[in-house]
C-alpha cells in the first residue's frame, strides 16, 4: 500500500500526512485511534543501517498475517490514563538471506522472519471490539521480492516496509525507501550503498 499514502522509529521528524496513520474501525460505532509517526529523515544510508540491529540483503520467500497481543497504554481525550490489551495483525515477512550486511541479532544464515507493524485492512481488536487496521504506511510486499532489509530488535524482528526496506529492482543501480521519495532523498547507489556497509559487515 506504499502508494496510499513503523520499522525503524528513529527520531522526532513528523511527517505532517502522519498526523493519524492508524484508522480502527468497527461496524458501529468507528473508532478511530490517531498516531504520529516520527523517522530521521537526514541520516545517510550508513547510519541508518548502524542503527539497525540487522541489515541483509534478502528475497521475500513467504508473506503472511499474524495476530499478536499487545499491551495498549496512553492518554485519552480527556487527559485519563488508560490501558487495554488489544489483538495487532501485523504483516509476517520470511526472508531469504542472501548476505548479510550488518548483525547484531545472530540471524540464522538461511532465512529469518521479521514483522511489519504497518497493515492496510487487516481484521484484529480494539479495546474487546472487531476492528479493522488500516495504516497508510502499510506497503505491499510480494514473494519473489529482493532488497536491503533494515530490521530492529525488539522482542520480535521488525522491519518497516516504508521506512527500512530498500527494493533492487532489476535494471536499476539506486535504491531508495518509501519515506526517502516522500521526502525527497536522493536515492543510493548499489554499490556505493555496499561500501558504506562494508566495514561493519566485515567486523
Amino acid at each position: 500500500m506504499a502508494s496510499k499514502k513503523f520499522g525503524l522509529v528513529v527520531a522526532v521528524v513528523a511527517i505532517t500526512a502522519a498526523s493519524t496513520p492508524y484508522i480502527l474501525a468497527e461496524a458501529d460505532p468507528t473508532v478511530v485511534v490517531s498516531s504520529k509517526a516520527q523517522w530521521a529523515t537526514n541520516l545517510t544510508f550508513a547510519e541508518s543501517v548502524d542503527k539497525a540491529d540487522a541489515a541483509v540483503v534478502g528475497e521475500v520467500v513467504g508473506l503472511d498475517v499474524k495476530l499478536f497481543t499487545e499491551e495498549i497504554a496512553g492518554v485519552d481525550g480527556n487527559g485519563d490514563e488508560y490501558a487495554r490489551t488489544d489483538r495487532v495483525p501485523m504483516r509476517e515477512i520470511e526472508i531469504r538471506i542472501l548476505e548479510k550486511l550488518a548483525d547484531d541479532v545472530g540471524l540464522d544464515p538461511g532465512t529469518v522472519t521479521v514483522y511489519d507493524r504497518s497493515v492496510w485492512g487487516e481484521t484484529g481488536t480494539s479495546d474487546g471490539h472487531k476492528a479493522v487496521y488500516m495504516n497508510v504506511y502499510a506497503f505491499d510486499y510480494n514473494l519473489g521480492d529482493k532488497g536491503i532489509f533494515l530490521i530492529e530488535d525488539d522482542g520480535r524482528l521488525y522491519v518497516s516496509g516504508f521506512a527500512g526496506y530498500y527494493p533492487i529492482v532489476p535494471g536499476k543501480t539506486t535504491i531508495a525507501t518509501e519515506l526517502d521519495k516522500v521526502v525527497g532523498n536522493d536515492p543510493i547507489g548499489l554499490a556505493e550503498a555496499r561500501d558504506a556497509v562494508a566495514p561493519r559487515a566485515q567486523g
